[in-house]
């Protein structure tokens, strides 16, 4: 599994993850 870096939610792989870095909340711009 990866964990978003910015709010540390795991994903099953990249894909998702990449989906994910979309809409987090806690992303820099």
């Amino acid at each position: 599994m990866i964990r978003c870096y910015y709010c540390g939610r795991w994903f099953k792989n990249k894909q998702a993850l990449r989906a994910h870095l979309r809409f987090c909340p806690n992303r820099p711009r």
